[in-house]
Protein backbone atom coordinates (compact mmCIF):
# COMPACT_ATOMS: atom_id res chain seq x y z
CA UNK A 1 0.00 0.00 0.00
CA UNK A 2 1.03 3.33 -1.15
CA UNK A 3 0.12 4.53 2.74
CA UNK A 4 -0.08 1.53 5.17
CA UNK A 5 -0.86 2.07 8.28
CA UNK A 6 1.75 1.29 11.16
CA UNK A 7 0.71 -0.32 14.15
CA UNK A 8 2.13 -0.01 17.65
CA UNK A 9 1.71 -3.07 19.99
CA UNK A 10 2.83 -4.17 23.75
CA UNK A 11 4.71 -7.25 24.69
CA UNK A 12 1.78 -8.88 24.95
CA UNK A 13 0.21 -8.16 21.63
CA UNK A 14 -2.43 -5.33 22.55
CA UNK A 15 -2.09 -2.36 20.12
CA UNK A 16 -0.97 0.63 21.59
CA UNK A 17 -1.36 3.30 18.58
CA UNK A 18 -1.10 3.60 15.13
CA UNK A 19 0.42 6.14 12.49
CA UNK A 20 -1.03 6.65 9.07
CA UNK A 21 1.12 8.20 6.83
CA UNK A 22 0.37 10.54 3.29
CA UNK A 23 0.96 8.77 0.49
CA UNK A 24 3.43 9.75 -2.11
CA UNK A 25 6.24 12.67 -1.89
CA UNK A 26 4.29 13.78 1.27
CA UNK A 27 5.20 10.92 2.76
CA UNK A 28 6.95 12.54 5.73
CA UNK A 29 4.09 13.77 7.12
CA UNK A 30 1.36 11.69 9.46
CA UNK A 31 -2.19 11.55 7.97
CA UNK A 32 -3.55 10.28 11.51
CA UNK A 33 -1.50 9.67 14.63
CA UNK A 34 -3.27 8.38 17.87
CA UNK A 35 -1.12 6.83 20.68
CA UNK A 36 -2.21 5.36 24.35
CA UNK A 37 1.22 5.48 26.18
CA UNK A 38 4.29 6.80 25.56
CA UNK A 39 6.31 3.58 24.59
CA UNK A 40 3.59 3.76 21.49
CA UNK A 41 4.70 6.95 20.81
CA UNK A 42 8.55 6.35 20.67
CA UNK A 43 8.15 3.26 18.66
CA UNK A 44 5.96 4.90 15.48
CA UNK A 45 7.92 8.17 15.99
CA UNK A 46 11.11 5.94 15.54
CA UNK A 47 9.75 3.97 12.84
CA UNK A 48 8.92 7.02 11.18
CA UNK A 49 12.17 8.34 11.55
CA UNK A 50 13.78 4.78 10.31
CA UNK A 51 11.49 4.87 6.70
CA UNK A 52 12.81 8.72 6.07
CA UNK A 53 16.38 8.17 7.01
CA UNK A 54 16.67 4.78 5.81
CA UNK A 55 19.83 2.04 6.61
CA UNK A 56 21.84 5.02 8.55
CA UNK A 57 18.85 5.24 10.99
CA UNK A 58 18.36 1.33 11.17
CA UNK A 59 21.44 1.91 13.81
CA UNK A 60 19.27 3.00 16.85
CA UNK A 61 18.09 0.59 18.89
CA UNK A 62 14.12 0.16 20.14
CA UNK A 63 13.90 -0.97 23.70
CA UNK A 64 12.33 -4.75 23.97
CA UNK A 65 9.11 -3.64 25.38
CA UNK A 66 8.55 -1.46 22.08
CA UNK A 67 7.48 -3.29 18.81
CA UNK A 68 6.06 -2.05 15.45
CA UNK A 69 4.41 -3.29 12.37
CA UNK A 70 2.28 -3.04 9.78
Amino acid sequence: SANPLWLAVDAAGRPQGYLALQGGPERFQAQEFAVDTWAAALALLQHHARLLDGPKALAATMPAWCRFGP
